[in-house]
């Protein structure tokens, strides 16, 4: 999803998902690698590896993921500027069985 040599990938097409996956809207959005943890509950660390520009969406919220091509994001926090959304996210893992 992101360029070989890990710059940002500008206006791609994004879906935005609900919690049981299913299609809310889409949306252009920007891509861009990004390390940092979040923790939660004293228990929970998760590795954020990208964050996402977007326009301001309603739609998007803690429960959102983003869907680039065949890539996967679940949104972990979102801060909202005048007039676009930035996601620190981390990109989820296909398993198959």
């Amino acid at each position: 999803m992101i360029s070989k040599d890990g710059t940002i990938l500008r206006n791609k097409t994004g879906i935005i998902l609900n919690e049981n996956l299913e299609q809310i809207d889409t949306l252009k959005v920007d891509i861009q690698p990004y390390s940092s943890t979040f923790s939660y509950d004293t228990n929970y660390i998760i590795t954020l590896t990208h964050k996402i520009f977007c326009s301001v969406n309603d739609n998007i919220n803690l429960l959102s993921y983003i869907k680039v091509d065949d890539d996967l994001y679940k949104v972990i926090t979102i801060n909202k500027w005048d007039e676009h959304l930035t996601l620190s996210c981390y990109k989820c893992e296909v398993i198959t069985v």
